[in-house]
């Protein structure tokens, strides 16, 4: 075996056995690594003995979550809130902003639902316009996107990676043109953090916004919102977790008039930050455990076999997950011809251990590091004969 097949082979270890199945719905639901397995026991025997915790360590968890967080996206800690979820962050932004009637906020059709489903109450709360961006192909494009905005759009909510076809979206273009329209960018990184590499002052957003139960390899009611300084001064005065101040231990807190601290730890989810918080236990072992993979590794790992899986499928299968080297997030889509054909191929897949997703017809293959590329060609096989390809 050479060392490259033992490195692969080995990431196995860090993820608990499957028994046979190939776990291949990383962007949905991750399976978790076993550390943060090991991290909620922890946490649970805090909460059995709160007398043994030291009251440095309270304040330390969300300080430590922060902290990788941040390298992640290439951010400073104080950027960077410790939300419930990419919706908790949305709604985050709705509330915090102070709007004009007729004020302009853009989604794309058919991008994940959280955007439509916090901007849409949100227009007929506000009196806001509310303009659903079509794209011209089954993909869309930056330039789609571009092309719809206007000095009245206030708010673009966009996925970095779509959920459904894989493709990934130009952002530093669309930010340019953000910036020309004094728009506010606002990009969900869900399906992207922890597999891709980020930068944050490369992509120029204003706001990202992330659930942790995807690349995060975290628990679900988990995530976090990152906001420039610059961002945060256009927000107003929001309701803030009592517990966001620059204390490192519970006597030195204030409680009749709290001063909060003036970054965005501010914002944390209330009663989140805190080593009680299983939650909260489960996200910094996962993130750190993404830290120390390194997401370039990850990220190579993967694209290596999503070029196995298109290899081996052959030209035949189609996938409508753009194929060009940097238009495409760590998944691939298989579009069947018909929407039943989707479901019927993921379900003969998923009798024969091999569990992909199912997002609008379309099959949705997102392997991990745990995954090789024996796993990837045994799929190209099972797929190319649920195709009939065979």
């Amino acid at each position: 075996m050479s060392q490259a097949t033992a490195l692969r082979t080995a990431w196995k270890d860090h993820w608990s056995d499957f028994d046979g199945v190939t776990y291949l719905n990383f962007a949905g639901h991750a399976a978790r690594p076993l550390v943060v397995r090991e991290a909620v026991e922890r946490s649970v025997a805090v909460a059995l003995r709160p007398d043994r915790l030291d009251e440095t360590a309270f304040f330390e968890a969300a300080a430590a979550a922060r902290r990788g967080l941040a390298s992640l996206i290439g951010a400073n800690e104080g950027d960077v809130s410790l939300t419930t979820g990419a919706s908790a962050g949305l709604a985050h932004c709705a509330h915090a902003l102070s709007w004009q009637a007729g004020d302009e906020v853009a989604i794309v059709a058919g991008d994940f639902p959280s955007h439509h489903s916090t901007w849409a109450p949100w227009a007929v709360r506000a009196q806001l316009s509310l303009r659903v961006i079509r794209p011209r192909s089954r993909v869309p494009a930056a330039e789609d996107i571009v092309a719809e905005l206007s000095a009245r759009t206030r708010v673009l909510s966009v996925s970095h990676v779509r959920f459904d076809d894989g493709s990934m979206l130009n952002v530093p273009m669309v930010a340019e043109a953000c910036r020309r329209h004094g728009t506010l960018l606002v990009l969900d990184v869900s399906q992207s953090c922890g597999a891709l590499p980020i930068d944050v002052e490369h992509l120029g957003a204003d706001v990202l916004v992330c659930a942790g139960y995807k690349y995060l390899l975290g628990p679900w009611g988990s995530g976090f919102m990152w906001t420039s300084a610059r961002t945060r001064e256009t927000f107003g005065a929001m309701p803030s977790n009592w517990l966001a101040q620059s204390a490192t231990k519970f006597r030195e807190l204030e409680y009749n008039a709290p001063t909060l601290r003036d970054d965005a730890g501010r914002w944390d989810a209330a009663e989140f930050s805190t080593p009680f918080n299983f939650n909260l236990s489960a996200l910094c072992a996962s993130v750190n455990f993404v830290v120390q993979a390194r997401v370039s590794t990850v990220h190579a790992h993967i694209v290596d076999l999503l070029a196995t899986l298109r290899e081996a499928a052959g030209p035949r299968v189609s996938w409508i997950t753009p194929a060009k080297r940097g238009t495409f997030g760590p998944f691939l889509c298989l579009e069947a011809p018909t929407p039943a054909e989707g479901q019927r191929v993921h379900e003969t897949l998923k009798a024969q251990g091999i569990m992909t997703a199912l997002r609008n017809g379309r099959v949705r293959i997102a392997p991990h590091l745990l995954h090789t590329r024996e796993d990837m060609q045994r799929v190209a096989r099972l797929l190319r004969a649920a195709l009939q390809l065979t």
